[in-house]
Formats: structure tokens, sequence, C-alpha cells
């Protein structure tokens, strides 16, 4: 999705092109999973984990987030850690990175230790907005996720692939029988998916130059 390059939110003109922009995504998804047993979503979606773009695009198509379970599993179990424990890490922060020299130093500075912009979602079955979907035949887990591709190997001079760092994700795909793929932990919460409607389409698209 097209990036912000105003650090005051109330400076960003392409809010609503981010939204028609994940809109798009959300029925291209939905017209071209409904026969898939299970879908993988990853790439820069340049949007923050609590904005209610992304709270959205997770309660619409009933999508977990690899790089959360992964540190719901290691908090609630005796399992090695899957990242890290610098900060930085376990907030899965991914642009404007102090180690990173492509950063924005403002940006930097602003939010301290970089922004969590690139996501991994996955999906067993149908999710809440695909009911008569035919039931799943296998189960697709996240076992773990961490952040990848940062400094190239063995480059003398400190290069970086890009200015964000890259997400990967580990996944078991098991087959199973249809009575055993549980129902999206989504589906209860459909209301909470118009809720999120209603706060994007509450973005204001301010022409200048313009009279009323």
């Amino acid at each position: 999705l097209v990036a912000r390059y105003e650090l005051n939110r109330k400076l960003d003109r392409y809010h609503g092109h981010r939204t028609c922009q994940l809109i798009d995504l959300l029925q291209f998804i939905r017209c071209t999973s409904s026969s898939s047993d299970a879908i993988v979503i990853a790439g820069d979606f340049n949007l923050e984990p609590n904005t209610p773009d992304i709270a959205f695009f997770k309660s619409y198509l009933g999508v977990s987030d690899a790089w959360m379970d992964s540190l719901e599993r290691y908090s609630n179990g005796p399992t090695s850690p899957p990242i890290p424990n610098e900060k930085t890490e376990i907030e899965g922060c991914t642009c404007d990175r102090a180690d990173n020299p492509y950063r924005n130093d403002e940006w930097t500075k602003h939010y301290g230790n970089g922004e969590r912009l690139d996501y991994i979602f996955y999906r067993t079955s149908s999710g809440p907005i695909d009911p008569v979907s035919a039931p799943a035949s296998c189960r697709l887990t996240c076992l773990s996720s961490w952040l990848d591709l940062r400094k190239v190997p063995h480059d003398t001079d400190g290069l970086h692939y890009s200015d964000h760092v890259g997400v990967g994700a580990r996944f078991t795909l098991n087959r199973v029988l249809h009575q055993e793929v549980a129902v999206s932990k989504f589906s209860e919460n459909i209301d909470d998916t118009f809720l999120c409607i209603g706060d994007l389409l509450a973005v204001r698209l301010v022409v200048k130059g313009t009279r009323p």
C-alpha cells in the first residue's frame, strides 16, 4: 500500500488512498481464495498494527498475525524464543530502525525503536464473510516468526537489502477431517468488522485550493 510521507497524521494526504487500496486487496483475496484450504498474505502494508485499517483487514478476512501468534506462543509456554530478546525485536519493528542506514532519522527519533509495517497474515478454511465456502481439509499452524534479510552478507560497506527488514515465518500444514477444522476465531466478532468500516469511512479528504 502507498506509504505515509508525513510524520503528522493530520497531514497524511494518502490515508484515503491506502484505505481504497486495502478494500481492493480484500475483494481480490475474497474472490480468489473461496476454494482454498488455507491462505497466506504477506507484504509491506505501510500501516501500523494499532490502526483501524489493520483491525478491519484482520476481522473482515478472519486472518491471524503470524508475528503476534509467535510471541503469544513464546510467552505462554516453555519454548525457545522465536526472536532475540531486544525490545526492537520483540516489537517486530521493520522500518525506520536505528540499525538501518536507510532510515529516516526524524521518524526513527519519533518512534524510538522503529515501526512495524510488514506482516504475514494467514487463515485456515473459510472466514467470517465466506460462510458458504466448503470446509477446509487441512490446518495451517504458525510455529514461529522472525525478522530477516537485514544486512547484505560479506558486504564491507554495510549495505542493507532495503529500508525495511523482511519478516519470515514457519508453518505446518496438516490434513484433517472436515469436522475437525475449527471455525475462524473472528467469526463471532463480525460486529467489530462493521465498527471498523465506520472508522475507515470517517476519513476526511481535503482538497487544497477549492472553495465550498
